[in-house]
């Protein structure tokens, strides 16, 4: 393995970290400077996910690179969107369930982010926790689907 190999997959590799790195501080995501720079990394690998497919670094599927290398923007792009829609309709930020998360109990919080002492769960927490992990998700599968058959 050369150099241009391993920057070539140290890269693709930074993107893969990048998109788990999101979503597995998605409760932090609604501190705006975790937010911003969460987003900047997701636009760097956006961007150099652009540079390789149109370079065509790997020999694969035509639009594959440019999908891996977005995970992490689509997540945050559905997570804005959702949290956004949220605010607008509950009057207050979403709270990502976890296991042990019930209706009417405390929020956790995040590891940098904490939540006010008088805020309860709703129903609609569970909604919101479900749609911003499985949304993406869903996207991103259906949009493998559709390059793989595009190149057939």
């Amino acid at each position: 393995m050369n150099g241009i190999e391993i920057l070539k997959y140290g890269v693709f590799g930074y993107s893969l970290l990048v998109g788990l790195i999101v979503f597995t501080i998605s409760d932090d995501l609604r501190n705006p400077k975790i937010f911003h720079k969460c987003l900047i990394a997701s636009i760097i690998s956006f961007v150099i996910g652009i540079l390789f497919e149109f370079a065509d670094i790997f020999t694969i599927e035509k639009g594959m690179t440019l999908l891996v290398m977005s995970i992490s923007i689509i997540y945050l792009g559905y997570y804005h969107l959702l949290r956004k829609l949220f605010k607008v309709w509950k009057g207050t930020d979403p709270y990502i369930t976890s296991v042990s998360s019930t209706i009417g109990g405390s929020p956790i919080g995040g590891l940098w982010t904490k939540y006010p002492r008088n805020r309860k769960i709703m129903w609609t927490d569970f909604l919101f926790s479900f749609a911003q992990a499985l949304i993406p998700i869903f996207t991103i599968v259906g949009l493998m689907i559709m390059i793989i058959e595009m190149n057939k």
